[in-house]
């Protein structure tokens, strides 16, 4: 079924999960904070046909995964290469995991189909009273194979 995103963001959350160094992870965002030293959040961003076939549909779904620290828990540098490392980690393993599962045919780390893999660096406060996390966003795109068949 096209546009059947819920699919790619379970694939996408499996990797993290057999990746083994962030313990706490979940599909979509944290609304109370993680007790985990790092945690990952994983959530749908877009879907798009960028091309068709003779007889299926091209897609790309984009995902968002989200990697924390606690802004407390550690120094300020060390928290820093410590999130950086997560980052650079999680990264790696994408590209290197040709396997990735479902209909995922590749991750368009390159931007073919429009924008490439990014990540962005922020804080956001969670909870009540808020707690403040590192956070890195890794915006990606995959490009999918549609299981539909266009008719003739």
């Amino acid at each position: 079924m096209p546009f059947a995103i819920k699919d790619t963001v379970e694939v996408m959350h499996s990797h993290i999960a057999k990746q083994g160094y962030i313990t706490q992870h979940q599909v979509g965002e944290f609304t109370a904070p993680p007790i985990a030293e790092l945690s990952a959040a994983v959530w749908p961003d877009s879907v798009g046909i960028p091309e068709t076939t003779l007889n299926s549909l091209v897609e790309i779904h984009t995902v968002t995964v989200r990697i924390m620290i606690d802004w407390l828990k550690f120094k300020d540098a060390d928290r820093e290469y410590r999130i950086m490392e997560a980052q650079s980690r999680f990264l790696t393993d994408l590209v290197t995991d040709f396997q990735l599962g479902g209909n995922i045919r590749a991750v368009d780390f390159a931007g073919m189909y429009g924008a490439p893999v990014s990540v962005d660096w922020g804080r956001i406060d969670i909870g009540t009273p808020p707690k403040i996390y590192r956070v890195v966003d890794i915006r990606i795109p995959l490009i999918v194979d549609s299981t539909d068949t266009l008719a003739p």
